[in-house]
């Protein structure tokens, strides 16, 4: 079973922002995970592949070609649980 974050990259000025290349980067136990995603037109993202009971930091992704230089916040920790049945 693997799990998604889905979200939206927007400017200052609330515009969209395409092409903008993020990573989730598993943390402690799960360090060799990476799952990736690229914005669309509308700016919205969807990282796939993430599996239950790790931690991933959401950020830019390093060696992105984007216009974009920094984000607020800089980083953002993700935990995967298991789904309530």
């Amino acid at each position: 079973m693997a799990f998604s974050v889905f979200g939206v990259v927007s400017s200052l000025t609330e515009e969209p922002e395409q092409g903008v290349s993020l990573e989730a980067a598993g943390l402690t136990a799960c360090s060799g995970q990476r799952e990736e995603a690229v914005t669309d037109s509308t700016g919205t993202f969807r990282i796939r592949g993430l599996l239950p009971h790790c931690l991933y930091n959401l950020r830019l992704k390093p060696d992105s070609k984007s216009s974009i230089y920094r984000v607020s916040p800089a980083e953002t920790t993700i935990s995967v649980s298991e789904p309530f049945l």
